[in-house]
């Protein structure tokens, strides 16, 4: 097996190594096409986020939409603007975004041609709002034309739930960077590190509803073993990492494949990665429970 992982991936097998002991030439990565296919993910961490009340407004704290309404609101936006999101979302987030008479077309970047069903939906009543739908993965992408014509107003980019953890941050603050124009703004939700939400950020992973994810995935590739999540850590780089451990019948050894690994970076970590890469912080918001941040950036 290899791994899609890239960007010095290789702290994730040595991390592993000292924590299964187990030797890193027999820790494995596998290909993460196969979890993120079809949108499986995403809907699932849409149903634990609800059943653990992340970012729940109990006590009187900042829920996720409060943030996403805030975050808009610091954005100042006082001229038509298209939207462009990258990997559909099927709830209510992406429409916060919409205003009818200011928003002029509505661009849905996604692998999955049915992802569009419910904003289809949601965009129905506003008749002057142009709607498309790009069907591909949006780091395949290469320039700006590839997703809409050029034109003098300028984009919303949403980057919405938590994709931006299961890439490295060079690879896909790039891909990103390459399809927007100079003053585009970006809008990036994402989970985070705060220092004292380690067990939180777990218990999402070891979640019932994961778990059998998990183990469906290691079914299809006939992988039979005892399935862990754990937290890592080197210097900046932290993620949950879930990873099957395994006897392996050739050598009678046990051996470890790693099914999925999402980063956890802190806040400043989130900022500071983009304004190295020519964005301009706008504002960042956490969430009430401090598990998820919401920023708004743009494109020098």
């Amino acid at each position: 097996m290899k791994t899609c992982l890239n960007e010095s991936s290789d702290w994730i097998p040595q991390s592993l190594s000292q924590i299964l002991g187990i030797p890193n030439e027999r820790i494995d990565l596998l290909k993460t096409q196969k979890i993120y296919s079809g949108g499986r993910l995403a809907v699932l961490m849409r149903e634990i986020n609800a059943d653990l009340s992340v970012c729940s407004d109990r006590m009187g704290r900042n829920s996720l939409h409060d943030v996403l309404m805030m975050v808009r609101e610091a954005m100042c936006l006082q001229t038509e603007y298209r939207i462009i999101e990258l990997g559909v979302s099927d709830d209510h987030k992406n429409i916060l975004f919409v205003n009818p008479k200011m928003t002029t077309e509505y661009i849905g970047v996604d692998i999955t041609p049915t992802a569009f069903k419910f904003i289809s939906q949601k965009l129905c009543p506003f008749r002057r709002i142009k709607m498309r739908s790009v069907i591909s993965a949006f780091e395949d992408l290469s320039s700006p034309s590839e997703v809409y014509n050029l034109g003098d107003e300028p984009s919303i980019f949403l980057l919405l739930g938590w994709t931006y953890g299961n890439f490295a941050p060079n690879k896909i603050i790039n891909t990103i960077k390459r399809i927007m124009k100079p003053n585009d703004l970006l809008v990036l939700e994402t989970a985070t590190y705060t220092g004292d939400n380690t067990k939180s950020l777990l218990d999402f992973y070891q979640h019932e509803l994961m778990q059998t994810f998990f183990y469906e995935i290691t079914d299809e590739f006939n992988l039979d073993g005892v399935l862990k999540q754990l937290w890592i850590e080197n210097g900046r780089k932290r993620a949950v990492v879930s990873v099957m451990v395994h006897n392996q019948k050739r050598d009678n050894q046990a051996h470890a494949v790693v099914l999925n690994v999402a980063r956890k970076p802190s806040p400043r970590e989130v900022v500071t990665d983009f304004t190295e890469k020519g964005f301009q912080e706008l504002t960042h918001i956490l969430s009430g429970d401090r598990n998820v941040a919401v920023f708004a950036f743009r494109r020098e």
